[in-house]
């Protein structure tokens, strides 16, 4: 990534119809066509630029006092999220551009944006799971897909990496010549932890998965995902000790109960 003013552009995409279209912030924020999502502190929009569709995710608050003033603002996490999981060889939408206003973002009223190439031939795994529920049928699509997903999680765990939010809307799969791969995305709240936090939001990403797989999977397929994620052909003491606590979380949250 190369810095050009106060905005990092993919190498690629320099000196082109791309980098002329998002050159500022002003621009960014004038579009308001192809609404895709929207929260309270951000949006995202899809764009075509020649042959080519991008998201825009758009940070109009930085998260909260200490966030802004302690921590990184939303739009730098997530943007150095996506490069540090991306440099493990975990696939990621590709960043195409970041920018954010050095003015006022401390006092919570600064811009930001993040934006990303779209991921073809790719649908996230809550979709697939509504419009396509015949692939879980296929064992070897489901055991792959399983396999991936917890060796990937269990890599970033290894890093002491949470992503905070993994349910099945943020995991992109991509089938592409027979390929399928699995896309981390979408982790403004995601960090790295060396504290005794860390446990507790290692349970909740996997708490997280595990709250609508329960719904899809059957109980071997999920026993089968945990020993993938544990790396064991079976479970010890502490590891039945940290699915009793998987169990009791999602009971707590009043969601689907294991």
């Amino acid at each position: 990534m190369k810095k050009v003013g106060k905005c990092y552009i993919s190498k690629e995409y320099r000196n082109t119809p791309v980098e002329e279209a998002f050159l500022t912030l002003d621009r960014i924020f004038a579009l308001n066509d192809n609404l895709v999502s929207v929260d309270d502190q951000s949006d995202v929009l899809k764009v075509k630029i020649e042959d080519k569709f991008f998201y825009i995710k758009r940070f109009y608050r930085h998260g909260s006092f200490l966030r802004r003033h302690i921590i990184r603002s939303r739009c730098t996490t997530e943007f150095e999220n996506l490069k540090f999981v991306g440099s493990l060889g975990i696939p990621t939408p590709k960043i195409v551009a970041y920018k954010q206003s050095s003015l006022f973002w401390r006092l919570g009223k600064g811009k930001g944006v993040l934006i990303s190439e779209e991921v073809t031939h790719a649908k996230n795994l809550y979709e697939i799971s509504k419009t396509e529920p015949e692939k879980f049928s296929n064992s070897h699509w489901r055991i792959h897909l399983i396999k991936e997903l917890a060796n990937d999680l269990s890599l970033l765990h290894a890093k002491r990496f949470v992503h905070c939010d993994l349910n099945w809307r943020n995991l992109l799969i991509k089938e592409q010549d027979g390929k399928t791969e699995i896309y981390f995305f979408d982790m403004p709240l995601a960090r790295r932890r060396f504290d005794f936090s860390f446990r507790h939001f290692m349970m909740k990403d996997l708490a997280m998965l595990d709250r609508y797989a329960c719904q899809i999977l059957r109980r071997s397929d999920r026993l089968r995902f945990f020993l993938y994620y544990l790396g064991r052909a079976s479970l010890t003491k502490r590891d039945k000790q940290l699915a009793k606590r998987i169990r009791r979380y999602n009971s707590k949250k009043n969601k689907i109960k294991i």
